[in-house]
């Protein structure tokens, strides 16, 4: 798992979240998926840009990734999930506003995904919350888990 404090168990070590609305990110010991801890997210208000996210994350190009994680939310509303470079001109790395169907209760998704020749160690992996969060929501994330399937060889034909 190229992915750190995946489950939160270290508190909120490695893990940023932003929001330019009003919000908090705590390590939440009341209700994991599993492990001693889980990503809790009040939405209070959510503004233009609230996310939850990694950076440096250390993609390797035109590689099958895997990602799985477990994840809920009060009034079932989802969120975009990304992994692009960190710094402008924000590429897009392969994953780009991935959108899981969030319930009330905990749920595992796993989505595969081809990096592209411009990735890099210089990733940001990012749970986006505006446009699907509503003011008041909370979500719950754990067990986030990025890995390498495969590196992929491009293929190159000879036209002659």
């Amino acid at each position: 798992n190229i992915i750190l404090n995946p489950g939160f168990d270290n508190g909120t070590t490695s893990w940023t979240f932003f929001t330019d609305g009003a919000g908090s990110f705590v390590a939440d010991a009341t209700a994991p998926y599993s492990g001693v801890n889980d990503a809790k997210l009040t939405l209070t208000t959510v503004g233009t840009n609230s996310q939850l996210f990694q950076i440096n994350v250390p993609v390797v190009a035109n590689t099958l990734y895997r990602l799985s994680f477990a994840a809920k939310s009060s009034g079932s509303r989802d969120m975009f999930i990304s992994i692009f470079k960190n710094v402008s001109p924000f590429t897009n790395y392969g994953l780009l506003n991935f959108v899981p169907d969030l319930l009330s209760s905990y749920t595992f998704f796993t989505t595969e995904f081809t990096t592209n020749a411009s990735a890099m160690n210089d990733a940001r992996f990012q749970f986006r919350f505006n446009g699907k969060a509503n003011n008041g929501d909370i979500y719950h994330i754990d067990q986030v888990n990025l890995q390498k399937v495969k590196e992929i060889t491009p293929m190159f034909f000879n036209m002659f």
